[in-house]
């Protein structure tokens, strides 16, 4: 029996590859600016909900857990006026 490569493997293998964050670096286009809650920020952000300084706000941000979670030259660090958690800055 020959092996052939079965395009729906191909399906497959891409569905896998993003899920696992193979697929393009966040992106930085739009990054700490001002959004409504559930709405949609740039690839790979999130539209996150804090009380800062000036009071209530939402920006989009990249949560992270580490550098390598960040798009270079950014470091995943805590903001004192920002999340309350780690976002790529």
């Amino acid at each position: 029996m020959k092996n052939e490569w079965n395009p729906r493997w191909m399906g497959l293998a891409l569905a896998v590859s993003a899920a696992l964050g193979c697929g393009e670096p966040p992106s930085t286009q739009g990054l700490h600016g001002a959004c409504t809650p559930g709405s949609q920020c740039a690839r790979g952000q999130r539209c996150l909900e804090y009380t800062g300084l000036a009071g209530p706000l939402s920006t989009c941000e990249i949560p992270c857990s580490s550098k390598s979670d960040c798009p270079e030259p950014l470091n995943c660090t805590a903001v004192s006026d920002g999340p309350n958690q780690l976002v790529c800055n």
